[in-house]
């Protein structure tokens, strides 16, 4: 049993010290412009296999002895009658036969089994350029904890971000090389900008609330679009009829030209939609289904924030339902 433990802890210290290694950098995000060079080293493995032979323990069925069974078993026999018809009948018969009887014995069987493992495979050097571009405005309070984050596994790289304060936003590009050693050169070029998340995802604050008719025109509350005017508002229309095919009457994003926004506090607005003049006429005696999106548009690029706030909206209303 000792030398089995020990065969088992050698094979977990081996896998631990082939497995492809880890190396990271963190940058403090305070509001301010960083531009920082750094290196990140790291090994990459591959997977290998190995077949061993290995001895098991393996079951035959081997004859031991006999006994006797006896039993009766039926029997066709015939006879002719006097009228010389021939007449049969199942008679049963009491007979006797021998039967073997079996055990499992055990025997040294072997069997042979693939095990993968981990080799080095080669070197993996990541060289970076990172900038990142100064806030759009300064905090209005002392900044949460907020720092990026790049962590290279043999030739894997992740970034993220854990921050409150700021949405990241990374641009990217990469060149790979190799050295005189032969390790693989990854040289990276980052570019983040940082949105100010709070006013960002205002017009998403309370969602899509109190949404109904006043006459024709649409009414719902949403968050301050005056903060954050890059967005999609969606508006989809349906008709339903009772006889025929339901009729959509608009599904696309509406511009700032159909709608109207009113500043009711400093976290809350009202948005307007006059349905008559966006649809050339709203027939309120007909039974409508209104479907309002509303989605925050970020600038180009990959956002690094570990948990991303929720950048969309939506609600639903049946008119003369």
């Amino acid at each position: 049993m000792k030398t089995i433990l020990a065969s088992a802890f050698l094979l977990v210290i081996s896998t631990n010290i082939f497995a492809s290694t880890i190396d990271s950098h963190s940058i403090p995000v305070l509001g301010a412009e960083i531009e920082e060079n750094f290196s990140l080293s790291s090994t990459q493995t591959r997977t290998a296999y190995k077949k061993e032979t290995i001895p098991q323990t393996c079951f035959r069925a081997e004859i031991v002895g006999y006994r006797n069974e006896c039993a009766y078993y039926p029997e066709v026999r015939c006879y002719e009658t006097r009228d010389s018809a021939r007449v049969c009948n199942p008679v049963p018969v009491y007979r006797c036969q021998q039967v073997a009887n079996y055990r499992q014995v055990p025997y040294i069987c072997y069997q042979t089994i693939t095990t993968p493992y981990d080799v080095p495979d080669h070197n993996v050097k990541a060289n970076f350029v990172i900038k990142i571009n100064k806030a759009p405005k300064e905090p209005g309070s002392p900044t949460d904890h907020c720092e990026v984050g790049f962590v290279l596994e043999g030739e894997n790289l992740k970034t993220t971000a854990d921050c409150k304060e700021f949405l990241l936003i990374s641009t990217q590009s990469k060149k790979v090389d190799f050295d005189q050693t032969g390790a693989v050169v990854h040289n990276y070029d980052f570019a983040v900008n940082l949105l100010n998340a709070e006013d960002t995802i205002a017009p998403l604050e309370g969602g899509i609330a109190e949404m109904h008719m006043e006459g024709h025109t649409l009414v719902f509350r949403t968050g301050d679009l005056s903060k954050n005017s890059n967005i999609a508002l969606k508006l989809f229309v349906e008709k339903r009829h009772l006889l025929k095919s339901d009729e959509t009457l608009i599904n696309r994003t509406i511009t700032s030209n159909d709608y109207s926004f009113e500043k009711t506090n400093e976290h809350f607005g009202i948005v307007k939609v006059n349905l008559d003049k966006l649809l050339g006429g709203f027939n309120d005696s007909k039974k409508h289904v209104i479907k309002v999106g509303l989605s925050v548009n970020l600038p180009n690029g990959v956002l690094l924030n570990t948990k991303a706030p929720v950048m969309s909206v939506e609600s639903t209303l049946i008119v003369n339902n």
